[in-house]
């Protein structure tokens, strides 16, 4: 399968690597690179392809709450996500979130500023946890242009001298 850089992906599950690979004798998954034990807890998980060099992917933008993800991946540890579906980890810094009972909230630094609820406490479709439909997450927007309604322009009195030593260079006044 042709994967680029933007693509949305996935690390295929344990099972399914094992099934196509089958297992080294440390009994870690026999593809290139190898899929090793530790990386097991990125199955599922989802990210963006960032680089591709041959066969060889760097990936950023996780789902869950990985961290810092320093593993080398391939193109047989992932499979292509479904990107009509929106999850958890599609959100971006300044979404605003809407949950079924129509409270909305603003999504910043990982967290929902406005709902009581932690993002954690949804499903990586952005449904409750708990399983109380009233929480899940139905409408997300994107504010796409900022109109400035308001900037102030200062004009600063400086001399000859201190603007050459602002720039780092002598000035020569022309008119």
């Amino acid at each position: 399968m042709e994967f680029k850089v933007g693509d949305r992906v996935r690390i295929k599950t344990w099972e399914q690597m094992e099934k196509e690979f089958g297992k080294d004798s440390d009994g870690d998954i026999n593809c290139i690179p190898c899929f090793n034990k530790g990386m097991k807890c990125l199955c599922g998980q989802t990210a963006t392809i960032d680089k591709i060099c041959d066969c060889n992917i760097e990936l950023k933008d996780w789902s869950g709450e990985s961290g810092e993800i320093h593993w080398g991946f391939s193109t047989d540890m992932i499979e292509l996500v479904d990107t009509s579906k929106f999850t958890k980890s599609d959100l971006q810094e300044g979404d605003i979130v809407t949950d079924r009972e129509g409270d909305k909230s603003l999504y910043l630094n990982g967290e929902f500023i406005g709902l009581t609820l932690n993002v954690r406490a949804f499903t990586d479709d952005l449904k409750d946890t708990c399983g109380l439909s009233e929480y899940d997450i139905i409408k997300v927007e994107r504010p796409i242009k900022l109109e400035t309604v308001f900037e102030r322009k200062e004009v600063i009195e400086m001399t000859v001298e201190e603007i050459s030593r602002a720039l780092g260079h002598e000035v020569k006044v022309v008119k």
